[in-house]
């Protein structure tokens, strides 16, 4: 994984980081282009932060798992121009900060922050990290530059050729676009034992773009939805409503639980779906207490789960790719 882990041991000075955040955003010559440090969050994005579900999902997968991974496929530089937490910062503090933290020490948190734009990746690692100060030696922090796409399928791709399973994962999949989240990729971090996936679609810009005549902009949408389908609904009476229901009717192709509501902007305009995905009915009962309650929640009548055919593995490599992101045995120790 491009990238490289980081566990601060002491807590850099106030002075030291002010001064390290000033040197990187001013290398950051195109922000009003699109990178996060260089504006303010949306306004959407002030509401209470899905990267805050994890909080009451921790402590029950902690409970019998040895190793759990956080995964934030576009976790941007972990904070806005406005000075307000990015997903990075409030996962991990909903553990760092979580009321029963010491009563997990005994399992390793693996936080994996990907983005493709290496500034912000620089900026999560030097300024925005450091911040919470030193880690606890139960947490470990990963950083990878590039594609979610390309990042999460080279784990996964590691793994399974491995015969290894991931360790149960909460995936948090918020793009600003609708490039690099194919539903293929969703599937395949369902498929293994006690993963979620929360998944934003962006309902506005797909229905915007729909007719366009681009070939490229065509293969992005047949890779989000994962289904040639979506041509059909180009005359569709409710675009919008009918991309929403066509995007969760892929999903449940992958999960056996699916919790979707939709964002609205002040015109009551909708802006995106949000998605909780999940194959475990553990997940289901701690989603259905945790979760706002939804514009829909449907059950798969039809899911044969190919979850349990992934088998346990017998050892980890400590130093190997997919090691680092299996599924410990309740006796191992993690050295990586």
């Amino acid at each position: 994984m491009a990238g490289h882990c980081i566990r601060p041991r002491i807590a850099p000075t106030s002075t030291a980081l002010d001064a390290a955040a000033l040197q990187i955003r001013q290398s950051v010559r195109h922000a009003s282009e699109g990178n996060d440090l260089g504006r303010r969050a949306p306004h959407h994005r002030q509401a209470p932060h899905p990267a805050e579900v994890p909080r009451r999902w921790l402590p029950v997968i902690s409970s019998w798992n040895k190793r759990v991974l956080f995964i934030d496929g576009f976790s941007g530089p972990g904070e806005y121009a406005g000075g307000e937490e990015g997903s990075p910062i409030i996962a991990l503090r909903s553990l760092l900060e979580h009321t029963y933290v010491d009563r997990m020490s005994s399992t390793e948190f693996v936080f994996i922050f990907i983005d493709q734009d290496r500034d912000r990746i620089e900026y999560l690692e030097q300024v925005a990290i450091p911040r919470l100060g030193e880690l606890p030696s139960n947490v470990r922090v990963e950083c990878g530059v590039g594609s979610f796409d390309a990042e999460m399928g080279g784990i996964l791709d590691g793994l399974e050729d491995a015969g290894h399973n991931l360790a149960p994962a909460f995936a948090f999949v918020d793009p600003f676009g609708f490039s690099d989240t194919p539903m293929e990729l969703i599937g395949r971090i369902l498929a293994h034992p006690r993963s979620e996936v929360l998944v934003t679609v962006m309902l506005e810009p797909v229905n915007r773009f729909l007719n366009h005549p681009s070939e490229k902009i065509a293969a992005h949408y047949d890779g989000l939805f994962g289904d040639l389908g979506w041509r059909d609904l180009m005359h569709a009476e409710n675009r919008i409503e009918a991309l929403g229901d066509f995007y969760a009717d892929q999903l449940f192709k992958h999960a056996e639980f699916v919790w979707s509501f939709r964002m609205l902007d002040e015109g009551n305009r909708p802006i995106y779906e949000r998605s909780r995905c999940s194959t475990s009915s553990s997940t289901r009962r701690l989603s259905a207490r945790r979760w706002p309650r939804p514009s829909r929640v449907r059950r798969s009548p039809t899911l044969t789960s190919s979850a349990g055919c992934w088998s346990r593995p017998t050892t980890t490599t400590a130093t190997s790719r997919s090691g680092r992101f299996s599924r410990l045995r309740t006796t191992a120790r993690s050295s990586a």
